[in-house]
């Protein structure tokens, strides 16, 4: 069947391997771009299944942020300011494979609001249950 209507995130993908699987994911379907009014943002379309599976593996809490459909079959979903820009840092630093022009937009988004070490001070953002969990196996 067509993979607009199976897809999901592939459960062969070892744990260490989810960053580079979710950033391939989102360099092909997805964005990394700053929008008309200055905000960075950062997102995902694909079946409702493997955007809701992705978004709960992000380091970040989700929880706020809606899945939204857009087609028949299309759903997104899209981070902005301080979680996109913490997703991105999650994404592409220390990174060797990505698509240069999203990662050049994260780069600007980076230089432009000096990304601050939310995950690693413990305060701001908080990573999603999923993640928690895995970081616990």
């Amino acid at each position: 069947q067509d993979k607009s209507y199976v897809a999901e995130f592939p459960s062969t993908v070892p744990k260490i391997y989810f960053r580079d699987c979710i950033r391939g994911l989102i360099d092909g379907d997805g964005w990394s771009r700053i929008d008309k009014s200055g905000s960075y943002n950062l997102g995902l379309c694909g079946t409702k299944t493997l955007v809701e599976q992705v978004k709960n593996l992000l380091p970040v809490d989700c929880s706020t942020n809606a899945v939204r459909q857009t087609g028949p079959n299309n759903w997104r979903f899209n981070l902005k300011c301080k979680k996109a820009r913490t997703v991105a840092k999650w994404l592409y630093e220390d990174a060797h494979i990505y698509l240069d022009r999203k990662y050049n937009e994260y780069q600007i988004a980076k230089s432009k609001f000096s990304v601050v070490q939310e995950t690693e001070r413990g305060q701001g953002v908080k990573p999603s249950k999923s993640l928690r969990a895995l970081q616990l196996q």
